[in-house]
């Protein structure tokens, strides 16, 4: 790439021209008498300010639809054309928070722009908005959109566009109070006990970064948690279990961890962290206390409102929300998989969700199936205790393939969107700019400048070429490993399309572990590893394989992933109900996440899951989606088929605002 003489640029000068233009583009003009043909034209001329791969994501701004992402001039136009005259959108202005003003900096692996936050208001909205300009896109040979092959802009243009509703006029998140007396708090526990505009069910982190959000913005909010305790959700995990991500991405609202906490948070304090978060944040949470199955939950359309029975340590309560929110995560029950011959087999077996630590196993030949991060971290377990007492051993079951990648690369991958000092706010805003389908274009591109970089050190005698860099020396730490794994047996894969581990836990929640010693165990050999099989049978003191091999074996630990959290909702809800909502995780064919933090399908049942990022960011969105249908703003609750924006395929889309 050809990078453009710093010196001469001047960031701001670029960002207030492009957004003048830009915005001229919104402004409503006088009445047409065609307005049809008025917001083709309207919404092409918006369109061209993109690059001809760029992409516009929507968060509640021209639709109630949750989120969209459009890419190329063509889609985004579409999109546009029949909201877009009655979206009045004005008084747009470069912001002035700090690192949200217009600079030039890296927006991508070999990919630098003009980036910067912007902000708006629409008749009922205040917005925020932010963009990345780029000029030169030549090196890029696989953006989609509406980009064949290099192109070169001579005018900026963005590769992407933010807009989203940040609070709806009149109805603004509200700041820091001036203090309550302790009666004061209990009346308004009170009132929301006996009447919550909303029920969450579920106090991890995603049920609490909902609530919290939810009481900012004046929506009574009760969450309901089956744990003892807040936090014991983490407590019935593994001892040795920590976060795989730095403490910068795994924030909660509104709370950010002291300067000395842990770059990777243990579970243990992970735990105390949310029991205090709850405390400190006056949120109203009944502990064990969950919705029974049997009367099933109903939703009375008339009144809009659930008849809801609640127990509430082992007390039956009705409770009467508009609401409620399915916030106990994207896993359901695990899934165990049925060799024959359990019955017989004279060792324990067990699914990963209820492993408690190495104890149990001292001097016993353990076989865990399944290669994921859970598998991981427990095998490393096992070995490190085995390799203390001389006896035992463990062996890894891979089925298939898994993507494998050190922690310490997925910190920085991670760090360049969420560095320490940077306001999480800010980093989310950022973070969000940039849609999942163009983070999977620069991950792909990271791994191709990787690769590249193997070859050239190959050549070289593996001496580094040019500058020896700290990324340079993460890849070649990197390299070493994967061939460890390689040699001992393990089958790895490149992520889907080859764009590595980081974006797999949105795409499917599994098929990957970050790598904290685990892989060295394994290249060392106190790690067995048996690939491409399963177990087909149970025997007293054995497991026979798939392949026809056995294998001693004193324990066997399923590792073997979750049900979705939607089929397991059905016991509870009923089909006729749960078979309403879309599909919950993955992503959709806009790169958006399927069926959570936006209208579900069915009215008043909303799903939030997902990691720290998705919870705190969408948690705004599902707050505003909630308060506009209790405003009346927000019709999206019933569903009509439309023709979606993208070449003719149908798709269920909703009201516009």
């Amino acid at each position: 790439m050809s990078h453009l003489p710093v010196d001469s640029l001047d960031p701001q000068q670029i960002a207030q021209s492009w957004l003048a233009s830009f915005s001229s583009t919104l402004k409503t003009p006088p009445p047409a008498s065609d307005v049809r043909q008025a917001g083709i034209s309207r919404a092409k001329a918006l369109a061209s300010h993109l690059h001809p791969a760029g992409y516009l994501r929507d968060l509640l701004v021209f639709t109630w639809d949750g989120s969209r992402t459009l890419q190329g001039h063509a889609k985004v136009s579409a999109y546009l054309a029949p909201v877009i005259s009655r979206t009045n959108i004005y008084n747009v202005r470069l912001e002035e928070k700090k690192d949200l003003t217009p600079e030039y900096r890296p927006i991508g692996p070999d990919v630098e722009g003009v980036a910067f936050g912007f902000r708006f208001e629409t008749d009922v909205l205040w917005g925020t908005g932010y963009a990345l300009l780029v000029r030169d896109l030549s090196h890029f040979k696989d953006l989609g959109g509406e980009s064949n092959g290099p192109s070169h802009e001579a005018d900026w243009k963005a590769l992407s566009v933010l807009m989203m509703a940040q609070d709806i006029k009149g109805h603004e998140e509200i700041g820091s109070e001036l203090g309550a007396w302790i009666s004061v708090w209990e009346e308004r526990m009170r009132a929301i006990e006996e009447n919550p505009l909303v029920v969450v069910v579920g106090a991890g982190q995603t049920g609490l970064n909902i609530a919290t959000r939810l009481k900012q913005m004046r929506i009574p909010a009760l969450v309901l948690e089956a744990n003892p305790k807040v936090g014991d959700n983490w407590m019935k995990r593994y001892p040795s279990l920590s976060l795989h991500t730095p403490r910068t991405q795994h924030a909660l609202l509104y709370q950010p961890y002291p300067t000395h906490w842990p770059i990777y948070t243990p579970r243990d304090k992970l735990a105390s962290w949310l029991a205090s978060y709850a405390a400190s944040q006056d949120l109203c949470i009944w502990t064990s206390s969950h919705p029974l199955a049997s009367p099933q939950p109903h939703y009375n359309k008339a009144t809009r409102t659930w008849d809801l029975q609640v127990s509430k340590n082992g007390e039956m309560r009705t409770l009467h929300p508009k609401h409620i929110i399915l916030a106990a995560g994207a896993l359901g029950t695990p899934r165990i998989p049925e060799p024959g011959g359990k019955d017989i087999f004279q060792g324990s077996i067990i699914h990963a969700s209820v492993y408690r630590g190495p104890e149990a196993y001292k001097g016993k030949h353990v076989v865990v199936v399944g290669a994921g991060n859970t598998s991981a971290d427990i095998c490393q377990d096992l070995a490190s205790q085995a390799s203390k007492t001389g006896s035992g051993g463990v062996t890894m079951v891979q089925r298939s393939s898994t993507c494998v990648i050190p922690v310490e690369k997925m910190k920085m991958l991670i760090e360049e969107g969420w560095p320490e000092g940077l306001d999480t706010n800010v980093a989310d805003v950022r973070g969000a700019a940039l849609p999942f389908p163009l983070l999977k274009i620069f991950a792909r591109r990271g791994q191709e400048m990787a690769a590249a970089q193997e070859k050239l050190e190959a050549a070289n005698g593996g001496k580094c070429v040019g500058e020896d860099t700290k990324e340079k020396a993460i890849n070649r730490r990197e390299w070493e490993m994967l061939r460890g794994l390689e040699k001992a047996g393990f089958k790895l894969n490149g992520g889907s399309d080859g764009s590595g581990c980081s974006l797999l836990v949105f795409e499917r929640f599994g098929g990957y572990w970050f790598d904290v010693g685990c892989a060295q165990l394994i290249a060392s050999g106190q790690i067995k590893i048996k690939q491409g099989v399963e177990i087909s049978t149970f025997k007293p003191k054995s497991v026979l394989f798939t392949d026809g091999s056995e294998l001693p074996a004193d324990a066997v630990i399923f590792s073997t992933g979750y049900r979705n959290i939607r089929e397991d909702m059905k016991s509870l809800f009923g089909e006729a109900t749960i078979n309403q909502t879309d599909p919950v995780w993955g992503v959709d064919e806009e790169g958006e996440l399927r069926g959570c933090y936006k209208p579900s399908g069915h009215p008043g049942l909303w799903y939030g899951v997902g990691d720290f990022f998705s919870s705190r960011f969408l948690s705004k969105q599902l707050a505003l989606s909630i308060k506009g249908v209790e405003l009346g703003l927000n019709k999206s609750e019933g569903r009509q088929p439309v023709v979606a924006a993208n070449g003719g395929a149908e798709r269920m889309v909703r009201s516009p605002m």
